[in-house]
């Protein structure tokens, strides 16, 4: 169990969420009118530093499983601030 809660963290679970979204809108673009390609570009900087996130995280904490996830739910959740801020000053 341990071994697959570090192969499976926050960073991974969310970057899986993000890329089903983004192949969702991509294949969706004909019907949104081209509205769709909006997520891809939205959500794209947050995909890449969810990807940088996880393996700088991986690097520095190794295989300390309970700070490796404590380090990620929290880039998570900065960055779910800076979205709602983005949106909300937009």
């Amino acid at each position: 169990m341990k071994k697959a809660l570090l192969y499976f963290t926050p960073c991974v679970i969310v970057i899986i969420m993000l890329l089903v979204m983004m192949i969702s809108a991509y294949t969706e673009k004909e019907i949104s009118g081209g509205w769709s390609m909006l997520a891809i570009i939205i959500f794209l900087p947050y995909l890449i530093a969810l990807v940088i996130t996880d393996v700088i995280t991986r690097i520095v904490v190794k295989n300390n499983l309970k700070v490796l996830w404590l380090v990620e739910i929290i880039a998570i959740i900065c960055m779910i601030v800076i979205f709602e801020f983005q949106i909300h000053v937009h």
